[in-house]
């Protein structure tokens, strides 16, 4: 009888200068582990988030190390993340004061906007999702810059948000310019360049058993 022939699962995309994955985090901890080996540990306020990757809307968020000069916006750069929309707030961001960006959920039901500071207009880069969604963001500087969003390995759109100020802060996960985020963040990645359509569809193909 002849042996069936098993479908490989496709690997995500290999080079970020950060990864942190669903299964590099505990309860037990408050740290999520960058599985890069760079050592961009994130930390988070409350370890017990990490049982479910659920962002409560009131106090829970993850502070990562990673800042200039990779998120500058005279550099190319990818973030790709899977979440889930429950309500308003603010899934990532670099903004301190006038300077930096946010991913900001408001009002919930609505787009997810992107908004680089100094406040150029608000953008949306998701529109209304129900359950889990894979977002992935492209910045490509220019005159304008342009950025890129993914929902679900297929391209979005493509808008012109402006540079943003020198980046205020590292990027922080799960709170921001909106408040706290309400919903599921999971399996952050970033890259110092453009990712590929093929690499993007990959990378949701690769995450699609983990977030039916």
């Amino acid at each position: 009888m002849p042996k069936r022939s098993r479908v490989r699962q496709p690997e995500p995309t290999g080079d970020a200068v950060a990864r942190w994955e669903r299964l590099s985090a505990a309860v037990a901890s408050p740290t999520w582990y960058d599985i890069t080996g760079n050592g961009n540990n994130g930390t988070a306020n409350n370890a017990a988030l990490y049982s479910d990757f659920l962002f409560n809307g009131t106090d829970n968020k993850v502070l990562t190390p990673l800042e200039s000069p990779l998120l500058l916006s005279s550099s190319t750069w990818t973030m790709q993340a899977w979440a889930t929309r429950l309500g308003t707030g603010t899934l990532a961001a670099t903004r301190s004061g006038n300077n930096g960006w946010a991913i900001r959920d408001s009002p919930a039901g609505g787009d997810l906007e992107f908004t680089s500071f100094p406040f150029s207009g608000n953008f949306g880069v998701v529109p209304p999702t129900v359950g889990w969604f894979h977002l992935v963001l492209v910045w490509t500087p220019g005159a304008p810059a342009s950025l890129a969003s993914y929902i679900n390995g297929a391209l979005h759109v493509t808008v012109a948000p402006g540079d943003y100020g020198a980046v205020g802060q590292p990027l922080l996960i799960g709170s921001g310019t909106a408040g706290f985020y309400n919903g599921k963040i999971d399996t952050v990645r970033v890259y110092s360049r453009a990712l590929s359509n093929d690499e993007i569809l990959r990378d949701y193909n690769a995450g699609k058993v983990a977030h039916p």
